[in-house]
């Protein structure tokens, strides 16, 4: 699943309404997506090159880990990348199925790779 990441792409993935408490949620996704932003730039910015961060799914940042979980606890790698369009063949390894989630940053993108 490739999603932009605002707002609104996560209200509607989780099919969320009013009722919802939907401006709890909408306050929350936000700090998220701007801690993940920082943080995502931090990390490529470094002087020593990295162009790509892999983490097994449970030892990644926080923020990285709480707005990327959409595959309801099967998520095995999450992968920092820049954004480019020539990302490695292996990172689609990552996943069972070849297509792990894409979220993509202004700056980057972080893909999750899940065994279900």
């Amino acid at each position: 699943m490739k999603i932009d990441v605002k707002i609104e792409a996560f209200v509607k993935i989780n099919h969320l309404s009013e009722s919802d408490h939907l401006d709890a949620y909408k306050q929350n996704v936000q700090k998220l997506i701007e801690d993940s932003i920082h943080l995502g730039k931090y990390l490529l910015s470094c002087p020593v090159g990295l162009q790509y961060l892999v983490w097994e799914f449970y030892t990644a940042p926080e923020p990285f880990r709480k707005l990327c979980n959409l595959n309801g606890g099967d998520e095995d790698w999450l992968i920092l990348a820049p954004k480019n369009n020539d990302n490695p063949s292996w990172i689609d390894r990552t996943d069972t199925c070849s297509e792990p989630d894409e979220y993509h940053f202004e700056d980057f993108i972080i893909f999750v790779g899940s065994h279900a």
